[in-house]
């Protein structure tokens, strides 16, 4: 059986606390997305990591509690421009929740969410959609690193939600404690055309200077992870598979994440653009016991992004671990198009489906030698070994479908004096 190598990209990365960004960081190549649906993005843009500062002066807006102490605004009712600030009072704590919808800064003058005369306090959490250019940050008082602070005895909901049609969004100086999520930045798959990939892309997202501990599960929860749309959605009577919006340009930076049931950090879906994940402390994570969900920093499907300079401890599986979207290479070229016959395709397929990884992880395979079954089979023994490498927990599985063994066959070698194994020279007497 003649040998087939095979390159498993997984990405699996041990982190280290001496982790640093390289020295030729401005020689890396920035992929680019397509940004005619976005308003202002240039490639300057890509390298920012906060919002400008306003150079407009707009009003001070002091926001009041509903019956039910939660707030919700619509930016467009409320008649909110460019450049104002809206205020929660820490006098009035404690509130539920804070909700808006609608909110349009521009680049030289973002609309500002601040906290006043002290920390303040939500049980529900804070939640934008269809924002852009907003600032919320928990500077309001300089006694207070974390001027909001979102809790939840009862460890439900999420701290900050951020979906629909938003972008250049910066959140800073915010403590989530006891919630199931501390970040959830994504659009799942919805019926509305506008909320769906490629439509929009959700992008300049910049989540720093955040404390977030004792969340039920991941700390920052960014972008869909069903980026390929596999599940039913049902529209008008019809059951439907749109996907959910990608992701692009996202910074996530100098945030202390503490104590999570699954991944500290999980960015998937994050197609667009350079995003970016560094100076950030995730300790102890996984206590879910996941040898899938207890990382340190998990890259999903069709994610591309620097991670650097963080520092990741007590984690319950990997430090960093990166996953793909299910996408086959063999030779640089797509399974369909390099094997021709249904049976070939089909066996590739027989260690992913096993493992129930299909759709999860990227395979890229040079292959040599040997004819089209031959090197379907030697992919999938490889597979097969990949796999376990991944997860020891796969092996039984993958042994009992017979995909870890080996066919001992091999061509026989040629023996000296003959012109092959067997094969003799003609005789001839002269």
């Amino acid at each position: 059986m003649n040998k087939c190598p095979l390159i498993f990209l997984l990405c699996i990365l041990y982190a280290n606390s001496f982790c640093k960004p390289s020295s030729h960081y401005s020689d890396h190549t920035i992929y680019t997305a397509d940004t005619s649906i976005h308003e202002g993005i240039t490639d300057t843009t890509w390298l920012q990591t906060t919002l400008k500062k306003p150079t407009c002066t707009g009003k001070k807006i002091y926001l009041s509690k509903g019956g039910d102490n939660g707030i919700y605004i619509d930016g467009i009712e409320l008649g909110c421009k460019p450049g104002d600030t809206l205020v929660l009072k820490a006098s009035n704590n404690p509130y539920t929740y804070f909700s808006t919808g609608n909110l349009y800064g521009t680049e030289n003058c973002p609309i500002t969410i601040i906290n006043e005369g002290g920390q303040v306090n939500l049980s529900n959490g804070m939640a934008l959609d269809n924002c852009r250019f907003v600032n919320i940050t928990g500077t309001g008082d300089a006694k207070e690193n974390y001027g909001f602070k979102i809790e939840d005895s009862a460890s439900n909901g999420v701290g900050i939600d951020i979906h629909g049609r938003s972008a250049y969004i910066e959140v800073q100086h915010i403590f989530i404690y006891k919630k199931t999520y501390g970040f959830w930045v994504k659009q799942e798959g919805n019926c509305a055309d506008s909320l769906q990939y490629p439509n929009w892309v959700i992008n300049n997202i910049y989540l720093h200077d955040n404390r977030i501990i004792k969340m039920n599960q991941e700390g920052m929860y960014l972008g869909s992870t069903d980026p390929n749309g596999a599940r039913d959605i049902p529209c008008d009577g019809k059951i439907i598979k749109p996907k959910p919006l990608r992701l692009g340009n996202i910074k996530v930076y100098n945030n202390i994440i503490d104590s999570t049931n699954r991944s500290g950090i999980q960015l998937s879906c994050g197609s667009g653009m350079l995003n970016e994940i560094f100076n950030n402390t995730v300790t102890n994570c996984g206590f879910e016991l996941s040898t899938i969900q207890g990382n340190g920093i998990s890259l999903g499907g069709y994610t591309q992004a620097k991670v650097y300079n963080n520092h990741i401890d007590h984690t319950y599986a990997l430090g960093i671990l990166c996953l793909g979207s299910g996408k086959i290479l063999i030779n640089r070229r797509e399974l369909n198009d390099y094997f021709t016959a249904e049976r070939d395709r089909k066996a590739i397929f027989g260690p992913l489906e096993v493992t129930t990884t299909g759709g999860k992880m990227d395979v890229f395979v040079n292959a040599t030698g040997g004819g089209p079954t031959g090197q379907a089979g030697a992919i999938v023994m490889g597979l097969g070994r990949a796999l376990v490498k991944y997860d020891n927990n796969f092996e039984q599985s993958l042994r009992n479908a017979g995909f870890l063994t080996r066919d001992s066959r091999m061509k026989e070698r040629k023996k000296y004096g003959q012109r092959g194994a067997r094969r003799r020279f003609q005789f001839s007497k002269r």
